[in-house]
């Protein structure tokens, strides 16, 4: 698992200085711009991202439920109920 998160580190990084790099801007970083085309894939990579985590979620709901009701339930001692 951790090895995914790697790639998907690297290959964000990878984008990040793609989509930043101020030579492309031919020498006046202010003068460079994001077109409509990028801005839009930009706006579907965060809604992709956004319905992926909540599928994930979605996924292992009970999971989570399980691990949260285990972390804030305090142990009663006693025997009782």
């Amino acid at each position: 698992m951790k090895k995914i998160w790697r790639m998907e580190l690297i290959a964000f990084a990878v984008l990040l200085f793609v989509f930043t790099d101020a030579n492309r801007a031919y020498g006046d970083v202010f003068a460079a711009y994001i077109d409509p085309g990028t801005g839009s894939l930009i706006i579907q990579i965060l809604l992709a991202a956004l319905v992926g985590a909540g599928f994930g979620v979605k996924i292992f709901w009970t999971k989570i439920k399980t691990f949260f009701f285990k972390v804030f339930t305090k142990k009663r001692g006693g025997g009782g109920k």
